[in-house]
């Protein structure tokens, strides 16, 4: 798995159902990860050596799984950059550390509870600051409660060739929230001082223009809804807003794509269900309308329109049009979108990758028959005190609070 292909909050062994739980973090460091204790000699690679080496089975790279987190391998895709004078290439598969935290409801936990597993995280992380002496040598992993046999953390090569390590983060987060709230998550994600600021988004992959032209786009669409579809008296569509900015943020991807990095890094909220699912969470006055083949129509012309897609072209055009791993092929747009506005199959999570689907779950407060959300994953978390590595681990609980705080209040 590459640095950047958390598997979400999911089940980590095969076979167990899939839960999220509302929400939870994963936090790649920057931090190398060995089955062995001595410097590793560049030639020839061994098979015991977990630097050199990807795991295509779930189950052999959750290392422990704790009360708060698990602590997973990935692949740090660009930590060979920072080998010194090695006179050869690690490649793109360098086993670093991943901290999975345990997910949490906001509406069955208060704060304090909520925020628990990102500081249980932080004292970890800070734990392998102390162990390595700030990484400047090679360590059993053993940071209370957490010891783990024969495997080892620091300094992984030969003295010529020290790797810069932090445990500053690259952070995604995965969480549920009511489709008529996703325009409002969207436009709190990108103004200046919310959550995550425009000055603190870190946009990735043209993002930050996905969320900000698919919430405005579905605006203008929406609001103009009523007269082009001779709805009187206009009905309150907020939960097709929801899904038009959705299917909006990924229309726009395609448009900006430029055919480089991880394919889950193109929209900023990748969901992680199919976006079809979201048919059944819309009232039922809104599936009357998406009923009539004319408003479909006209809805989906108009969003293509605005866009600047075309029916014809493949949702991502600048990619594989079928992912060999799992042989799931990207749909052309049009015919997304009727599926989209009719609830039919149109698979496209799977050409994402592996990462296990998470079906819409329940969110709000407990005391109340609770709504069905969508389930996505941001793919990318920044602060105002980010370093280039990612955020620090001074940041996390903070991070966890303005989440826990932000959906309570989305899904309230």
């Amino acid at each position: 798995m590459q640095a950047g292909e958390g598997c979400g909050q999911e089940a980590r062994v095969a076979g167990t159902p899939v839960v999220q739980a509302k929400f939870g973090f994963e936090l790649e460091m920057r931090v190398l990860v060995s089955r062995r204790g001595q410097p590793v000699v560049p030639l020839p690679i061994d098979p015991l050596d977990q630097e050199e080496s990807r795991y295509v089975d779930p189950q052999t790279y959750r290392l422990y799984n704790g009360t708060y987190f698990d602590v997973v391998t990935d692949h740090g895709s660009g930590i060979s950059g920072y080998v010194q004078g090695s006179g050869h290439s690690r490649q793109a598969n360098t086993a670093i550390v991943e901290l999975v935290t345990k997910p949490v409801d906001e509406y069955e936990v208060n704060e304090a509870t909520a925020i628990a597993p990102m500081e249980q995280a932080a004292a970890f992380a800070k734990g392998i600051e102390s162990l390595t002496n700030d990484f400047t040598t090679r360590e059993k992993l053993f940071v209370p409660p957490i010891s783990l046999a024969n495997i080892y953390v620091g300094q992984r090569t030969l003295q010529h060739e020290q790797v810069w390590q932090t445990t500053d983060a690259q952070i995604q987060a995965t969480y549920g929230v009511k489709l008529e709230q996703v325009p409002t998550l969207a436009n709190t994600l990108k103004a200046s001082g919310g959550v995550l600021g425009a000055d603190q988004y870190q946009a990735m992959a043209n993002q930050g223009t996905a969320l900000t032209e698919g919430a405005a786009k579905a605006n203008t669409l929406v609001t103009v809804l009523p007269n082009l579809l001779h709805l009187n008296p206009a009905p309150p569509l907020q939960d097709l807003k929801g899904l038009l900015t959705l299917a909006g943020t990924y229309l726009v991807a395609g448009r900006l794509d430029q055919g480089v990095g991880l394919d889950k890094n193109l929209v900023p909220l990748l969901l992680r269900h199919e976006l079809t699912q979201a048919y059944a969470l819309l009232t039922p006055g809104t599936q009357l309308i998406l009923q009539n083949a004319g408003n479909r129509n006209t809805i989906k012309t108009r969003l293509l329109l605005l866009h600047q897609r075309d029916a014809n072209d493949y949702l991502f055009p600048a990619r594989r049009v079928t992912n060999p791993d799992t042989n799931v092929s990207q749909p052309r747009c049009g015919a997304w979108l009727d599926a989209v506005f009719t609830g039919q199959a149109a698979p496209l999570q799977g050409w994402f990758g592996k990462s296990k689907q998470i079906d819409p779950e329940a969110v709000g407060p407990t005391n109340v028959a609770r709504p069905e959300g969508v389930v996505m994953e941001q793919r990318a978390l920044k602060t105002a005190q980010d370093s280039v590595a990612g955020v620090p681990r001074t940041e996390w609980a903070n991070l966890a609070r303005r989440y826990y705080r932000l959906l309570r209040q989305l899904n309230a």
